[in-house]
């Protein structure tokens, strides 16, 4: 089963891998003092639906936020950002968790919120519902004689 937090270990590893000089923040840090240029993702719009008792379909919208080197002068930097972001996630669209892989939405929206570049994405995907019912009889199969 795929767990929410093996995605956004994923997620921080790519970033690590791609961009090695660029610190990842915790929420905390960003509340304590932001250190520039930097990352922060979150995770929100979180879902899950039971499909027909067989089948969780699950949803997420991963924000990764980016502080750029200079909060005055960084529309450049935050367009780069964007393209560089974007081969990550929308080019190669497949995040590999250490089991699993999925299929990325190629649908990004950005904005800049005073300087910061808010980069957005969803990953859906679905599980098949496995049970184990120890002291429940399954049933066989059933014959029916229609006339």
């Amino acid at each position: 089963m795929v767990k929410y937090i093996d995605i956004l270990k994923a997620i921080n590893k790519l970033l690590e891998d791609n961009f090695s000089n660029v610190p990842i923040l915790s929420e905390k840090d960003v509340e304590e003092k932001i250190i520039r240029p930097s990352f922060m993702v979150s995770m929100d719009n979180i879902s899950s639906n039971n499909f027909m008792n067989a089948v969780i379909d699950k949803s997420v919208t991963i924000r990764i936020y980016y502080f750029p080197s200079n909060k005055y002068k960084y529309k450049i930097e935050n367009l780069n950002m964007i393209d560089r972001l974007n081969e990550l996630f929308v080019e190669n669209e497949i995040l590999k968790l250490e089991n699993f892989s999925m299929l990325l939405s190629s649908e990004i929206s950005t904005d800049m919120v005073q300087s910061v570049l808010n980069y957005n994405f969803e990953i859906e995907f679905s599980e098949n519902i496995i049970r184990d019912y120890p002291n429940v009889e399954i049933m066989e199969d059933l014959e029916t004689n229609i006339d």
